[in-house]
């Protein structure tokens, strides 16, 4: 449901973390952006789209 609400609003900023370099720290500030809007209350989606997907294989190991 928040993605529909989120996709479907007119003014929703879009931030990329993009750089060519690998272990430029992309994943890392991607997170602790994330977690700074969260903590803030606000709503977002992370999109993890290098091959190596590293966002997703740390967001399965979950907490802890």
């Amino acid at each position: 449901m928040a993605i529909h609400r989120l996709s479907h609003a007119r003014n929703t900023p879009r931030i990329a973390f993009v750089t060519p370099n690998g272990g430029s720290g992309k994943t890392t500030a991607t997170v602790l952006f994330a977690s700074e809007l969260v903590e803030r209350e606000h709503e977002g989606v992370i999109l993890d789209l290098p091959p190596n997907q590293s966002l997703a294989a740390w967001g399965a190991q979950g907490a802890g």
